[in-house]
């Protein structure tokens, strides 16, 4: 099994080939090396572009620790509405614990970062929290 655990690249359906070409790369590659590009464009295009439910909850966290570590990283698409809409629409709460609460770890820092605009994440966080 590669990187990207339970994800087979082969079986997703990515509409752009260097999507495809992209899964691959990443998945013989610690999340460590992974590209800043290619986690940014990945879950970018996670659900929308590359069919593949299981990509966010395997992604998101490594995307939100590399913008917490360096903000202005080279073209980050950091939109804290972005986040809480992928966290809506994959399903959060279905998500496997441990992706589930690597990312709740990490929402508070993410939200505190400069230039993410992530009133709507940190009211979708408080209501998260409420349920629970």
């Amino acid at each position: 099994m590669g990187s990207l655990g339970v994800i087979d690249p082969a079986a997703v359906h990515c509409v752009r080939n260097e999507d495809s070409e992209r899964l691959i790369r990443m998945d013989a590659l610690r999340p460590e090396e992974w590209s800043d590009r290619d986690v940014d464009l990945l879950l970018f295009r996670a659900a929308t572009t590359i069919d593949s439910d299981k990509i966010i909850p395997r992604v998101l966290p490594e995307f939100l620790r590399r913008v917490i570590r360096e903000p202005y990283g080279d073209g980050w698409i950091t939109l804290g509405e972005m986040v809480r809409l992928k966290l809506e629409t994959s399903g959060f709460t279905t998500w496997p614990e441990a992706d589930r609460e690597a990312v709740l770890a990490l929402l508070p820092a993410y939200i505190s970062t400069p230039d993410t605009d992530s009133e709507s994440l940190a009211e979708w966080l408080d209501a998260f929290r409420l349920k629970d």
